[in-house]
C-alpha cells in the first residue's frame, strides 16, 4: 500500500469498516521448514518468495481495479521537480469500482503523495452522463443519439441526475 494511504484518510476508513464484517484472520509471513532450507540463500529466497505472494495478493484484493482502470490525468500544478495531477476514471458505468484523486510525482514519475476516492454507482453514472454531454458538445439531440436514447428521455436522465439547472429552459422539454 502507499504509505499516504495508511497515513492519510485511509487509515481511518479502514478501522470503521473493521467494524461491519467478522475477525479478520492474523498475516502472518510463514516460510515452511520442507528441509529445503538448508543455506541462508534458500532462507532469502524463500523471504522474498512470501513478500510476492503478499505483493500479488495485495494488487488484486486491495488495489485491483485501481491499478488497472485507464485514468485519464490533468496536470494541474508544478513546483521544482514535482507535479500535482488530477485523475478521473472513464466512468464505464459496467465497472463497479472506480476511483478520481489526485497525486504528486517526481520528475522521474514515482508517486509521493496519492489520495483517492472510491466512487458511488450513482456518481459514476452521473459523470458517465456529464462525460458524454461533453463529448458531443453539450449537444441535446448528439449526445441522446450517442447514448441511444430520445432527447426527452436524456432531458429526464439529467434532471433526475440534479444537472436541471444546466438545461436551457426550452417548451419542447417541459422547461
Amino acid at each position: 500500500m502507499h504509505p499516504t494511504l495508511v497515513r492519510d484518510m485511509y487509515g481511518e476508513l479502514l478501522y470503521q469498516y473493521a467494524y461491519f464484517g467478522g475477525p479478520v484472520p492474523e498475516f502472518t509471513a510463514r516460510i515452511r521448514d520442507t528441509g529445503a532450507l538448508t543455506t541462508l540463500a534458500d532462507l532469502r529466497a524463500a523471504a522474498l518468495a512470501q513478500e510476492r505472494e503478499w505483493a500479488d495478493a495485495h494488487d488484486s484484493v486491495l488495489a485491483r481495479e485501481l491499478l488497472t482502470t485507464s485514468y485519464s490525468y490533468e496536470r494541474v500544478y508544478r513546483m521544482g521537480d514535482f507535479e500535482l495531477r488530477r485523475f478521473l476514471p472513464p466512468f464505464a458505468r459496467d465497472q463497479a469500482e472506480q476511483h478520481i484523486g489526485e497525486l504528486i510525482a517526481d520528475s522521474a514519475g514515482r508517486t509521493a503523495y496519492l489520495k483517492t476516492f472510491r466512487l458511488s454507482g450513482a456518481q459514476i453514472k452521473r459523470g458517465h452522463l456529464l462525460r458524454s454531454l461533453a463529448a458531443h458538445d453539450w449537444r441535446l439531440e448528439s449526445t441522446a443519439a450517442g447514448l441511444g436514447t430520445d432527447v426527452a428521455e436524456l432531458v429526464r436522465r439529467i434532471r433526475s441526475a440534479g444537472f436541471g439547472r444546466l438545461l436551457k429552459r426550452r417548451p419542447e422539454l417541459g422547461g
